[in-house]
């Protein structure tokens, strides 16, 4: 064999094959929707239904596990854009563009989420899965750019990135197209909600939630201001519900004075804001949660369900 032409010749004209072919595929599925998790689903649903409900439902992944598998309204009265904590409030506040860009507006928005979504501030890769790569629209990014979301992403060809540019691409192009907003199905019953003992290490965890500082990180002073200049030009009414906490916790949290405080400051400019705790509705132990912040399935989780169901149906009452 020569290895000098295998070396010098053969090897990078296969390497330049193999990039150019992976820029070509690149290329062609350009276009196509990405479909990697639960956000992107919505993102392209949302440029294909039309719902115009009178309840809009947002908030973190501990409320979109229930409203993914419970019914709590009938048939088109909510609209579901659940996400969770990595799109942070800015992402709600996208979503909620886009839904109105399609649809009427709503009577209610109802975001029931944990006090750290409102902390939370994308960053990292977490930012790039489930922000700066989802929300491409101009204003979106420009938002992203205030905030320093993102931003510092480098092109790179495709060869050098095959799960991002190529394989996310390809296997979202096989996925079957959707056309509505997600919604559970099935009535929340709850069953199953005989104390057990909580494991060591999700006890550890817990106590270390109770350390988390309650406050709100600027992304979501930005996105409560977009989502209150929503409210004051259609008027709808924001809702801010504490989603379950592990009771632990809430108790090592004390008041919530000051913390609902920096809530009612930062949605000042809102048409109309109420702000509820599900937790005086009802306790959750800690033997409720699988872990930290999530519910066990399928009991815990059924009944934070029905205590949505039980709220959306006052408010359609109304």
């Amino acid at each position: 064999m020569n290895w000098a032409r295998f070396l010098f010749i053969a090897l990078p004209l296969a390497l330049f094959s193999l990039a150019a072919l992976a820029e070509g595929v690149a290329l062609a599925l350009g276009g196509v929707p990405l479909r990697r998790h639960d956000l992107d689903t919505i993102v392209v649903a949302l440029d294909r239904a039309k719902l115009d409900a009178p309840i809009v439902i947002a908030g973190d992944s501990v409320t979109q596990d229930a409203l993914k598998t419970y019914q709590v309204a009938p048939p088109g009265k909510i609209a579901n854009l659940t996400t969770n904590e990595a799109s942070g409030l800015i992402g709600t506040a996208f979503l909620l563009r886009r839904y109105l860009n399609r649809n009427a507006p709503p009577r209610h928005l109802v975001i029931a989420s944990t006090p750290e979504f409102y902390a939370y501030h994308p960053d990292g890769v977490a930012a790039q899965v489930y922000v700066t790569s989802v929300f491409q629209k101009t204003d979106e990014k420009a938002e992203l750019a205030r905030l320093n979301i993102g931003g510092h992403e480098s092109w790179w060809p495709a060869v050098l990135m095959i799960q991002e540019r190529v394989w996310d691409k390809l296997t979202s192009s096989v996925t079957p197209a959707v056309t509505e907003l997600p919604v559970g199905g099935v009535k929340p019953e709850p069953t199953g909600l005989e104390a057990v003992l909580v494991p060591p290490r999700l006890a550890a965890e817990l106590t270390k939630r109770t350390e988390m500082k309650l406050d709100l990180s600027l992304s979501a002073r930005r996105a409560f201001e977009l989502i209150c200049a929503d409210s004051a030009r259609y008027g709808f009414t924001l809702h801010l519900i504490r989603g379950p906490v592990p009771e632990t916790v809430l108790v090592a949290w004390g008041s919530t004075e000051n913390f609902n405080a920096q809530l009612r400051a930062a949605t000042a400019g809102c048409g109309a804001v109420v702000i509820e705790d599900i937790n005086s509705r009802q306790v959750f132990p800690d033997y409720a949660f699988r872990d930290p912040d999530h519910l066990r399935r399928a009991g815990w989780t059924a009944l934070y369900g029905r205590l949505l169901a039980e709220y959306v149906g006052n408010l359609m009452d109304r």
